[in-house]
């Protein structure tokens, strides 16, 4: 109970203030943008905002595009990740390496636990390896990839523990390639938050984690990720399970354009935490498209006589919980003294939802107007 009043204190905060206000159609003036009014349903949206209950350990929401955090729960633990390791051994192999480069597999790579299928002394690419690793979960192709990679796995790894460096991990260090338990092994639900968003930036990884099936020399590799073609949207990323780490998840889904990242680690049902936390993040957040619309207010007479029409020259959205999303307005600031030529600026548009600022955008003259 302590935790969900920790959740939703700042939102409670918000509420409290909005009520001494009373009920009604929200209002926003040019001269009073803390005239906000809420509806009933609007402050029953507000506290549903708060971290949902999740078996996981650790977990995290985050909004791909924007970059921020939704909900999180113990998201900086250090915990052991699995085979969600082979992000990283993903994102390294295709930083250094070439998709079309012909690997040999070594005896020693062909370790116990999950596997690809790969025999000693056989010639496979780096594609190929790819598509075990993060559709099988290859171990044995985790191990090849290393070795090949780096030299060795204890190379590889130092790549691994430099590339996590690289993009400020401070609760992550590897000891494998592959995610099986080691004592010096671990990562946060944070930390692998960033690194599926470093690796989902390369459209390789991208199209191989959203893939259902692969066909490697006559065998079907399938995806573990059992979100993939049953849930709407989903796209990605990677499971992971072992003794120590129990189940874990990074997991994607895009709709409508846009794509959210979920990371779970410890959990007791990885996939009922995933569809919790998705719909979670479908269901309280959206992105809105910002436009002023159409009528007089977006005509001016200008100073040589000429009517004009304005209006926002480029698509832009902004990002907010659905029951701000209602508040959203727009205000118009337009130089109406002086005679303005097409390029140039007219004036500005500036967006709010409630009394908060979202975005300013400028105006420019899209055509004459011919009052009638």
């Amino acid at each position: 109970m302590q935790r969900i009043i920790r959740a939703i204190g700042p939102y409670f905060l918000i509420v409290l203030s909005c009520l001494t206000l009373g009920f009604g159609p929200p209002v926003l003036t040019d001269s009073d943008l803390g005239g906000v009014r809420l509806y009933p349903h609007q402050i029953e949206a507000i506290a549903a905002l708060a971290m949902p209950e999740v078996t996981a350990q650790a977990a995290i929401v985050s909004d791909m595009a924007s970059g921020q955090i939704l909900a999180e729960k113990n998201a900086h633990q250090r915990l052991a990740p699995a085979s969600t390791t082979k992000l990283a051994t993903a994102l390294v192999a295709l930083q250094r390496g070439q998709l079309e480069e012909q690997v040999i597999v070594h005896e020693s790579a062909l370790i116990g636990g999950a596997k690809m299928g790969l025999s000693p002394s056989q010639t496979v690419t780096l594609e190929e390896l790819l598509y075990g690793l993060l559709l099988r979960s290859g171990n044995d192709a985790a191990t090849a990839i290393a070795q090949h990679i780096g030299g060795s796995v204890d190379g590889f790894v130092e790549m691994m523990n430099q590339e996590a460096e690289n993009l400020g991990l401070t609760a992550t260090h590897f000891a494998n390639p592959h995610g099986l338990d080691a004592p010096d092994h671990y990562s946060s639900a944070y930390d692998l938050m960033i690194m599926a968003r470093q690796a989902l930036a390369d459209p390789t990884f991208a199209e191989i984690v959203s893939t259902q099936q692969y066909t490697f020399r006559g065998r079907r590799l399938n995806n573990r990720n059992e979100l993939l073609g049953n849930y709407r949207g989903a796209d990605g990323v990677k499971t992971g399970t072992t003794a120590g780490a129990g189940e874990c998840l990074v997991a994607s889904a895009t709709r409508d354009g846009h794509q959210v990242l979920v990371v779970i680690l410890g959990s007791e049902d990885r996939y009922g935490d995933a569809l919790t936390l998705l719909d979670y993040y479908f269901d309280n957040y959206a992105w809105y498209s910002l436009e002023i619309g159409s009528g007089p207010l977006n005509r001016f007479q200008d100073s040589e006589g000429l009517w004009r029409t304005f209006g926002l020259q480029d698509k832009a959205e902004v990002f907010l919980p659905r029951w701000q999303g209602a508040l959203l307005r727009c205000f118009r600031q337009v130089n109406e003294e002086r005679a303005v030529e097409a390029p140039e600026p007219v004036g500005m548009a500036f967006f709010y939802a409630g009394p908060w600022p979202q975005a300013q955008l400028p105006l420019y003259i899209m055509e004459d107007y011919v009052p009638k």
